[in-house]
Parts: C-alpha cells; sequence; structure tokens
C-alpha cells in the first residue's frame, strides 16, 4: 500500500494545511484556523513555504493572491497541487480554486502543453 493509500485509511476529518505569506501571518494563520474549525477540517501545520505543502486535502489560504499575484505562476502551482490530489481553498472568496477556475486551468495547461 502507497503512502498516501494507507494515510487516507487513518483519518476521520479531512486534512488541511494553512498557507501564509506577506504581511499579517498571524491573522491570515487565525482566519484559516476559523474556518478549518467551522468546515470539519483537520489543520495539519502552518507553512509560509509552498514546496512544503503534502499529504493533506485541502490547502487553505486567506486569498489567491497569497499563492502568487503572477498569474501563469499562480495556475502553474494551483494546478500541480490539483494533480497531487490537494484542493485549493480560498477563505476569502469562500470557494475551491479547482472548480471555479477550472476555464483558466485548462487554458494555462493548453499554454504549457500539458
Amino acid at each position: 500500500m502507497t503512502e498516501k493509500v494507507a494515510h487516507y485509511f487513518r483519518k476521520n476529518k479531512a486534512e488541511a494545511v494553512i498557507y501564509v505569506r506577506g504581511a499579517n501571518k498571524e491573522m491570515q494563520e487565525m482566519a484559516c484556523k476559523a474556518y478549518a474549525l467551522d468546515n470539519n477540517y483537520e489543520v495539519l501545520y502552518t507553512t509560509q513555504h509552498i514546496e512544503d505543502v503534502k499529504l493533506c486535502d485541502v490547502l487553505l489560504i486567506v486569498d489567491p493572491s497569497r499563492i502568487s499575484r503572477d498569474q501563469i505562476e499562480y495556475y502553474k502551482i494551483v494546478n500541480e497541487l490539483n494533480e497531487k490530489g490537494i484542493k485549493v481553498i480560498s477563505i476569502v472568496n469562500q470557494r475551491d480554486i479547482e472548480e471555479s477556475d477550472a476555464l483558466a486551468r485548462r487554458l494555462y495547461q493548453k499554454f504549457n502543453n500539458k
């Protein structure tokens, strides 16, 4: 059994990682923790490094600009996370980026030959 499959058998709640960046990191973390509590996510840890996000169901961010302000880089990162099975949720917009930005992701993939 792979590590990720074994991981999913052990848990009861959806597991989340909080990603904070820029100013007011403590406020970002508090807002994401409140969202996680309201939506039955178990927060595993908080990170300031997107490359540290592993083995979770959801990445919670306050705002999409926390990932990147460059749209190409933003969609590249979100696409990579989605391919790993990690859903990205912006708590300010209270939306699943994977579902709401599907067209933009398809355009990104087309222009990057994926």
